[in-house]
């Protein structure tokens, strides 16, 4: 399991057309990434907390988070309840 793995992937789709390509051979892209299967489902799954939490770049998350219809509020609930836990 990499965050870093993870990063790159959502870098490379980080804009609309980008992402929409994603979409279309998601699995293709995943495996060649190497990501791990909880990786997946929380990408496919849009689980940005657990995505938070395997380490991977919140600024990263924040534009994928508007690719799947997660606003920035809901967004920052889900990441603030994590470091909160954290402590």
């Amino acid at each position: 399991m990499s965050a870093f793995d993870i990063d790159k992937l959502l870098h490379s789709i980080s804009t609309r057309p980008a992402w929409e390509e994603f979409l279309t051979q998601a699995d293709a892209r995943m495996d060649a990434c190497n990501l791990t299967r909880p990786e997946r489902e929380a990408l496919l799954g849009g689980d940005v907390r657990t995505l938070y939490e395997m380490g991977v770049n919140e600024y990263l998350l924040l534009r994928y988070s508007g690719w799947i219809g997660l606003g920035g509020g809901r967004l920052t609930r889900a990441l603030v309840g994590a470091r909160r836990e954290a402590r």
